[in-house]
């Protein structure tokens, strides 16, 4: 496939950058509300949303460069989760306590590179279901003229002298 491997780079380096930033995100990072998530089960699909995310973008981050195009759909809906998970803990309906500054901007910073994730993803998986780029007619039309000399030859000699047979 005529890939730009550009864009298959620079969606590796956000996706390592969001992996980054998740870590930060969680209780090893910048996190000071674990007990309050521990004790709320409501906050149970929330952790699933925002795990499903980061799994999906470490296998997409493993894909990237051999099967561009499943690798850019998952980094977009692991995008698209890990969004509705930063919007609901802003909100206050994925969390009990409302997030500390930190965690805000964090957030916020992270919002920024789902979005670069989105638009760089959505460009590759653009470019990797394109056919690869020929020179002379397309493959159909020269096999069928091809097909139709054939049977010109066998059929009464060449082309020239079944038109001008007749």
């Amino acid at each position: 496939m005529n890939i730009d491997h550009n864009d298959g780079r620079i969606l590796a380096i956000l996706l390592l950058v969001f992996l980054v930033l998740g870590v930060l995100l969680s209780p090893l990072g910048f996190e000071t509300r674990a007990p309050a998530f521990l004790s709320s089960p409501s906050f149970l699909p929330w952790l699933g949303l925002g795990l499903t995310g980061l799994s999906l973008s470490i296998v997409s981050l493993v894909l990237v460069f051999f099967k561009p195009r499943i690798a850019s759909m998952l980094a977009i809906i692991g995008s698209f989760g890990s969004v509705a998970l930063f919007l609901g803990d802003q909100v206050g309906v994925a969390a009990p306590v409302r997030p500390p500054p930190a965690i805000t901007v964090l957030e916020t910073v992270t919002t920024v590179v789902i979005a670069a994730i989105i638009f760089i993803a959505a460009r590759l998986y653009k470019e990797s279901g394109l056919p690869p780029r020929r020179s002379g007619p397309p493959h159909s039309a020269r096999v069928a003229s091809e097909a139709f000399a054939r049977t010109m030859k066998s059929s009464r000699g060449t082309a020239r002298e079944f038109l001008h047979s007749g």
